[in-house]
Formats: structure tokens, C-alpha cells, sequence
């Protein structure tokens, strides 16, 4: 192809030209500070220095006066010197440009302040605002809106979007859990009656719970499962707790069954511990005297999650698993 017929990079007909925050027709109207630090990160391959960072804020802020708001979202995550930004934006740039700084920091943590130097909350004379979490008339709204563009209206009932609200505010006010209620309603709707009403809302917050459980057990890897088994196996002979000998024994035997070459004791170990930190089972440390420490292993999960988790499994060996025992039996 001649060098004058040459095309630009991207593709031709999805993409057109190479993105770029200077021109208007990829997005809305950037602002400046879009606008200075578009192009700067593909000079600097390795990353960019604050220093140069800083004069660039400080060159395109000088165009501006009078009110200029900086909103800083998720302000704990700052990372790695929160006090150095804070410094910056609260004492030097305000000294270096023309215009009236007005910062905005949101942040979950309330304590937040307790872990920066006193000497920046000095300067900052922050005043604090706390939002509340919605309540059950905010979240019914927010629901209705979600209703209105992703489900036929005629199908859904108010009452069940208000059972949905009451659960939500009840817990933590978070809207994302009531949408994501709502969600598992209509799916249970689709799958029954069509209609969705209060009954599909109470059987959806009763199994939402346990799908997050089970989801997250199918993610774990083939030998954690088998040690999550082994601690359910144990369990399952009418003890309420099992020490980490007996789990390891029962991993033992599962593992000749399933044809895996078994674990270490230790290794076994370190994966009760991998489940107890995700509350899949619950396993403290006790002490035995001078016969050292152990796991006291006890169950965490529902007795539903344990019967699917002990016979749904389509692996060879599966409806042996009730059937081992370990050495105390």
C-alpha cells in the first residue's frame, strides 16, 4: 500500500482512529485536567513522576478563578503516602494557583482521620457529612426505577418490591443488595409462576445466602474441596466437633478414591485454616496441654449446602463418602 494511502492504527470500520481525550466526538467535553494528562502516560512507559504530575495540576488550575471544586472518591485508598497528596492539595496547591479550592474526600471509614498527621487535619479545617443508608422508602424507589427498564411492570407486584426494600434496609441499607434481591426474585419468577409477588421474594432471600456459599465452594480448587469434604465426612458421624487428625485421616480415603495423590498433614492443615477464614467451617486453635494444640473443626454451613455439598457431586466416588470413617469410629 502506498505510504499516502496508509491507514491509521485501530480498526477501520468498529473503531475509526486512535482514541484520544482531545477530541470531542469519542466522549463528552473533557476538562482541563483530562486534557493535561492525556498523552503524558504514553511518554512515560515506567510511569509518571509526581513532581511532573504536580506542575502539570498546577499549570492547567492557574487558568481557572474563582470556586474550583476536587472531589476525591474512596480517600482510605490512597496509596502509599496519603499525608504527602493531602499535603499537597491542602497547603501547596492553594498557595500556587489563583483559584479557590474546595475539597470533596468521600470515604466509607469513619476513622479514617485517626491514621493521618494531625498537623494536615490542622490546615484542612475539614467539616464532616455523613449520608445516611437509604431506608425503605429510598430503596422502593430505586426499585421501581430498575422494574421500569429491565422487567414488564405488569408482571411485578408492589407488594414484593416493598418486601424487597424492607429486607435491604432492615440489613444495611445498601441498595446494591436489594437489586441484587430483586434479581434472584424475578429468576426465581421466570422459573415458576411467571408472576413476581412476595412468595418469590422470601424464597429468594432464603436460598441468595446459600448460592453465594455454593459458588464460592465450585471455585475452590481440587484439594481444598477435598479437605472441605473431609472436615463435612467426619462431621457427619454425630460428633459435633473433629480434631485434625480425624479430618486428615477421612482426607486420606477420599483421596484413594478420587485417584488424587494426597497431601502432606501440614499442607492439609494450612487448607482448614484457607476455609476457616472464609467461614466455610469453623476450626479455633485450642490448646491439649502438653500434648501441644490442635483444630477443634465444627460446621459453619447450612445443613441444605452440606447434603449438596456431600452427594452433588458427580466425581467417581461420590456416594462413598458417607461410607469412610475415621479412626475413632
Amino acid at each position: 500500500m502506498p505510504a499516502a494511502e496508509k491507514r491509521p492504527p485501530g480498526h477501520t470500520t468498529w473503531y475509526g482512529e486512535r482514541f484520544s481525550f482531545s477530541d470531542p466526538a469519542t466522549w463528552h467535553e473533557p476538562d482541563e485536567v483530562a486534557l493535561a494528562m492525556d498523552g503524558s502516560g504514553r511518554r512515560h512507559r515506567k510511569g509518571i513522576r509526581i513532581g511532573y504530575m504536580q506542575e502539570r495540576i498546577v499549570e492547567i488550575m492557574n487558568r481557572y478563578h474563582g470556586p474550583l471544586c476536587l472531589l476525591i472518591d474512596e480517600a482510605d485508598n490512597v496509596r502509599p503516602n496519603a499525608d504527602a497528596l493531602l499535603t499537597f492539595l491542602g497547603k501547596t496547591l492553594p498557595r500556587k494557583v489563583g483559584c479557590r479550592l474546595i475539597l470533596i474526600m468521600l470515604t466509607n471509614r469513619l476513622d479514617r482521620e485517626k491514621a493521618l498527621d494531625p498537623r494536615i487535619l490542622s490546615f484542612l479545617k475539614k467539616s464532616d457529612f455523613i449520608f445516611e443508608p437509604y431506608d425503605a422508602l429510598d430503596l422502593c424507589e430505586i426499585l421501581r426505577l430498575r422494574v421500569a427498564k429491565a422487567l414488564d411492570e405488569s408482571k411485578v407486584e408492589e407488594g414484593a418490591l416493598r418486601r424487597i426494600a424492607a429486607y435491604a434496609s432492615r440489613e444495611t441499607g445498601d441498595a446494591r443488595k436489594a437489586v441484587e434481591l430483586l434479581v434472584k426474585a424475578a429468576k426465581v419468577a421466570e422459573e415458576t409462576t411467571g408472576r413476581l409477588t412476595q412468595k418469590e421474594v422470601e424464597v429468594a432471600a432464603e436460598t441468595l445466602e446459600a448460592d453465594k456459599t455454593e459458588e464460592f465452594i465450585r471455585a475452590l480448587a481440587t484439594q481444598q474441596k477435598l479437605s472441605l469434604i473431609a472436615c463435612y465426612v467426619s462431621l457427619a458421624k454425630g460428633r459435633c466437633k473433629s480434631s485434625t487428625g480425624q479430618v486428615y485421616a477421612v482426607y486420606s480415603q477420599l483421596s484413594q478414591t478420587q485417584q488424587i495423590k494426597p497431601l502432606a498433614q501440614r499442607r492439609v492443615s494450612d487448607m482448614i485454616s484457607f476455609l476457616d477464614l472464609y467461614g466455610l467451617i469453623n476450626a479455633p486453635v485450642v490448646s491439649r496441654g502438653r500434648y501441644g494444640q490442635t483444630r477443634e473443626i465444627a460446621a459453619s454451613l447450612p445443613k441444605e449446602v452440606v447434603g449438596r455439598l456431600l452427594h452433588g457431586d458427580s466425581k467417581k466416588g461420590c456416594n462413598k463418602w458417607r461410607e469412610l470413617r475415621s479412626p475413632t469410629d
